[in-house]
């Protein structure tokens, strides 16, 4: 009967020892280390949109109305690239607070927004896939034959 409680509690109420934590780490202080380079990317990114719509160089037009820099592509690539980093960088954050002070709420933190960077970017890859298949059955729909 003990036995029993003592389980039920141990399911529900986590220890980590040495090894779990040194990943926890490793997860937390690579979140953190990918979501600032992602950063640094967007705003690379950003500048050379700025540097090559202030030039004089001719990009091809791509489709109707749609050129290769685009603002409005930059813009949803920008929104949804800081949604994710934002989540990622909490997610690290989180975890370290959480694992320096043993703090299980941190930690629950952490875990659900690393979660919420996996669901919206599952999300985003699923609607990238589908825009892909949806562009190459209009190609080959109008293609000449």
């Amino acid at each position: 009967m003990e036995q029993d409680q003592l389980n039920q509690q141990s399911i529900f109420n986590f220890s980590f020892d040495d090894t779990s934590k040194e990943h926890i780490k490793s997860i937390g202080l690579w979140a953190g280390i990918n979501a600032i380079l992602a950063f640094i990317g967007l705003f690379l990114n950003i500048v050379s949109f700025v540097m090559a719509s202030n030039s004089a160089y001719y990009r091809p037009q791509l489709f109707s109305g749609f050129s290769a820099n685009n603002g409005f592509t930059l813009f949803i690539q920008v929104a949804i690239s800081i949604i994710l980093n934002v989540f990622l960088y909490m997610a690290s954050m989180q975890l370290k607070k959480g694992l320096q002070g043993m703090d299980n709420t941190e930690l629950t933190k952490g875990f659900a927004s690393l979660r919420t960077y996996y669901k919206i970017y599952g999300i985003v890859l699923i609607v990238v896939m589908i825009l892909f298949v949806l562009l190459i059955l209009v190609f080959s729909a109008f293609s000449p034959r």
